[in-house]
Formats: structure tokens, C-alpha cells, sequence
């Protein structure tokens, strides 16, 4: 299983500092933040990002299944931003939006190039060829591309806090296979999100504790056959934190 040592020292350079948030300074007081999300049109290019990579993760999963998958084929992205329930409930907008958008790009990407995918498909080769030289070659970008729309055509969203009727009941036959989980404490803690590949985790209290810092890092767990498919996206501050605490 991947632990911090794996992902902030062996792997950072690949699971992390691509994807590390540059373009969302969010106020440290709460209200201020939700104000702040509640003035976005659209969604930060990062988060848009992320839901590129999640389309594409998902896509390899599904083409090229391990041995090995507890989860079976579930493939989930966090969205992990403030503590407030208003700011999680823009959050939720602003995801809604990124998959819109992300759809749009991926079919474009059929016709011509679009620099954002390419780039995406990229490093998902890189990591294929750094992290599992062994494994096989990725499939052609037009089938990498029809399969990550869709994993987001067939996306579910789910909205976990307490005012939220959303939960995450793996039983249910009708559970999407695919999922974004966006929240805060109910996710940051006990929670296991089956088939958790991608991350956009933004919230850093301002005194760090160890063991509850380390409960949020829900990024740790998966199998290291798994590695070449994750991608954590997080603040500046947040990496050296993580990696500190590794």
C-alpha cells in the first residue's frame, strides 16, 4: 500500500509536484471563503485540471484492470476545500461546471489537439513508464480519450456533510461506479472512499496536529499497483507540510 514516505519522498515528483494548486488563495477566516467560492463564475483552472485527470485515471483503470482491485472497478476523486457547508455547497457547483467543461474538452480532443489533454495523457505515460516499466504500454489516445468521457458522462456527485441527504452506501445497486466526493469533516475522517485515485484537497487548519492531519490524508492506502493512476492536487503550503510530517 502507498504511505507518506511513498507519496513525499519516493513518488512526490510524480504523484505530487505536477499537480501542486497555484491559482486558488482562499481568506483564512470561513465566511470570507465562502464569499470568495461564491464569486467564482468558473471553476480554477487547477480544478478543472483535476477533473482531467480523474476522466483519464478512471479511463485506465477501466481499460487495463490489475489482478489485484479490492474495489473492484469504483474510481472516485475528493474535492476537500473549506469547512463550511455553504463553501462545500459552491465547492459542489464549481465541480458541476469542471466536469462540463472537461467533457467539452476531452470531445474536442477527438478532432484536434487541446494541450490541456495532451499534456494530461502525458504524464500518465510518464508515470506508467517511471512507476510500472513492467506493465503494459497504455492504450492509443483516441480510445484513452472515449473512455475518460465516459467515465464523466457516467459520473455521480456526491455532497457529504450533515445537512446532505448524499452518502456513500456501497451496498446499493445503484451506487455509480464513478464518483466525486466533495466535502470536509465527514470525509476528512473514518471514511473510506472506495477506489480513490485523484485528490483537490485545499484546507489547512492553522495549527497542525499530527494524527488529525494525517486522517485527512486519505491519499494513503492505495495499492502501489494503483501508483501510476494517482494524482494529488494541493497547496504549496500544504505539500511541505505533508512531506514534513512523512
Amino acid at each position: 500500500y502507498l504511505g507518506p514516505l511513498d507519496v513525499f519522498h519516493d513518488y512526490r515528483h510524480l504523484l505530487v509536484d505536477p499537480h501542486i494548486v497555484n491559482d486558488v488563495v482562499l481568506p483564512s477566516r470561513g465566511a470570507d471563503a465562502v464569499q470568495a467560492l461564491k464569486n467564482m463564475n468558473r471553476p480554477p483552472k487547477s480544478l478543472i485540471d483535476a477533473v482531467l485527470n480523474y476522466s483519464v485515471s478512471g479511463a485506465i483503470h477501466h481499460l487495463q484492470p490489475r489482478k489485484f482491485m479490492p474495489h473492484g472497478m469504483r474510481h472516485s476523486m475528493m474535492v476537500h476545500v473549506v469547512r463550511e457547508i455553504q463553501g462545500q455547497k459552491e465547492m459542489h457547483r464549481l465541480v458541476k461546471i469542471a466536469l462540463r467543461t472537461s467533457i467539452k474538452m476531452l470531445v474536442k480532443a477527438l478532432e484536434t489537439e487541446v494541450n490541456e489533454v495532451n499534456s494530461c495523457i502525458a504524464q500518465f505515460r510518464a508515470k506508467r513508464i517511471d512507476l510500472r516499466p513492467q506493465a503494459e504500454r497504455l492504450p492509443s489516445k483516441n480510445i484513452i480519450l472515449e473512455e475518460a468521457i465516459r467515465v464523466l458522462d457516467t459520473t455521480g456527485l456526491r455532497l457529504l456533510n450533515s445537512r446532505s441527504d448524499d452518502d456513500l452506501d456501497y451496498d446499493d445497486p445503484e451506487m455509480p461506479e464513478n464518483l466525486i466526493v466533495v466535502g470536509s469533516q465527514i470525509i476528512g475522517r473514518g471514511l473510506s472512499i472506495e477506489g480513490l485515485r485523484v485528490s483537490y484537497f485545499l484546507r489547512h487548519p492553522n495549527t497542525p496536529v499530527i494524527d488529525s492531519t494525517l486522517q485527512t490524508a486519505r491519499w494513503f492506502g492505495p495499492l502501489k499497483d494503483d501508483k501510476d493512476l494517482i494524482c494529488i492536487h494541493l497547496l504549496p503550503e500544504l505539500v511541505e507540510r505533508f512531506a514534513k510530517i512523512a
